[in-house]
C-alpha cells in the first residue's frame, strides 16, 4: 500500500469530509493566505535549485521538434490556467464583483502572475534538464513523499458544495436556478438539493 498505511488514508478522507463541510470562502482565507505564501516559497526554492548549477543550452533545445507538439502545449497551458469552478465562486463571493473583470481586475493580475511563474518554470526546468524533464518538474527534484494532490482537491471541493446550497441565496446573488449559466457550464444539477 506504499509508504502510508491504511489507517493515514483514513486520517486523510476524515480531513477532507470536514473541510467540504466549509459553506463560506471567507472562512478558508487564512488558510488560502498562508498556501499562496507557501507556494511562492515554493517556486523560489525551486527556482534557485533549478539555477544553482550551471545550465547548458546546446542548440537543439531550441528549435522546435514537431509542429504536432504544438496543441499538447497549448492544451496543458490551458489546463494549468483553467480554474472555471473557482473563479465563480469568487466572483460571487466578492463584496464588488466588478473589479473581478476587465483588462486590469483581479482576475487578468492573478493569471498575468500565474502565466509568468508557469513560464519561468517551464523555460528554466526545461533548460535544466533538456528532453530528460518530467512532466512535474518536481518529479526531477529528489524524491520525497507529500500530498500536494490532496490538498489541492479542498479549493475544488468548495465549489460543488457552495453551487448546490442554495440557502444562502438573496435576490441581489446570482441567479442559480437549474438554467443558469454557471449550471451549464460546470455540469452541475441544482434539483438533486
Amino acid at each position: 500500500m506504499g509508504v502510508l498505511g491504511a489507517s493515514s488514508y483514513h486520517i486523510f478522507v476524515a480531513f477532507v469530509f470536514v473541510i467540504n463541510l466549509v459553506k463560506d470562502l471567507k472562512v478558508l482565507t487564512p488558510f488560502s493566505t498562508v498556501s499562496n505564501i507557501f507556494t511562492v516559497f515554493g517556486f523560489t526554492l525551486l527556482f534557485f535549485y533549478i539555477i544553482e548549477t550551471d545550465v547548458e543550452v546546446s542548440e537543439d533545445q531550441l528549435y522546435l521538434k514537431d509542429i504536432q507538439e504544438v496543441p499538447v502545449f497549448v492544451g496543458i497551458t490551458l489546463f494549468a490556467l483553467e480554474a472555471v469552478g473557482v473563479v465563480l465562486a469568487l466572483e460571487y463571493n466578492m463584496d464588488d464583483p466588478k473589479k473581478f473583470l476587465g483588462l486590469f481586475g483581479l482576475f487578468n493580475k492573478g493569471m498575468a502572475v500565474i502565466l509568468i511563474m508557469y513560464t519561468l518554470m517551464g523555460v528554466l526546468g526545461f533548460l535544466k534538464y533538456g528532453y530528460d524533464i518530467e512532466a512535474s518538474i518536481t518529479l526531477n527534484l529528489p524524491k520525497v513523499k507529500i500530498a500536494h494532490i490532496f490538498l489541492a482537491k479542498l479549493t475544488t471541493e468548495f465549489v460543488k458544495i457552495d453551487l448546490n446550497d442554495s440557502s444562502k441565496r438573496d435576490d441581489n446573488s446570482m441567479d442559480m436556478n437549474p438554467s443558469s449559466a454557471p449550471h451549464d457550464v460546470i455540469g452541475i444539477n441544482s434539483d438533486a438539493t
